[in-house]
């Protein structure tokens, strides 16, 4: 309410109901856009016997993201503003592997889990809709 106040004052002073229109559009074209972008979620789980990390290859947009190391039985919310391919890679050890990929739009929910052991480890993925194909190595 003390924003409308102030911008109306503005407006009063400036002189000018353009100003006010325009202002006004602003206003409520920034809280729908960043409702938008925070509408998806993209958890990441390590349910299989090692440690898991994923990161996202953004599509030109510049926000690439990368986890930190999630420990088997273990979730953690990744960023879900960028869309991408987001590789996902199993740690045991001093050894890294690749488990699998998601192309990933920005905005779905998905839920991406590592199963399985080292000999055969797997990525199962949950949500996503349309446009998400999972790529698994094993």
């Amino acid at each position: 309410m003390a924003a409308v106040r102030i911008l109306t004052r503005a407006v009063n002073a400036l002189g000018g109901t353009a100003l006010l229109v325009a202002a006004a559009a602003a206003a409520t074209a920034s809280p729908a856009g960043a409702a938008e972008s925070a509408a998806g979620k993209v958890r990441i789980c390590a349910k299989g016997s090692y440690d898991t990390t994923a990161s996202l290859q953004a599509a030109g947009n510049g926000q690439n993201w990368r986890t930190q190391i999630i420990e088997p039985g273990t979730c953690k919310n990744a960023p879900s503003g960028g869309s991408g391919r987001i590789d996902v890679f199993g740690h045991k050890s001093s050894s890294k592997f690749h488990v699998g990929s998601v192309n990933y739009k920005a905005g779905q929910t998905v839920e991406l889990s590592t199963t399985g052991s080292t000999a055969a480890p797997r990525l199962v993925v949950n949500g996503g809709g349309p446009g998400t194909r999972a790529v698994v190595n094993h």
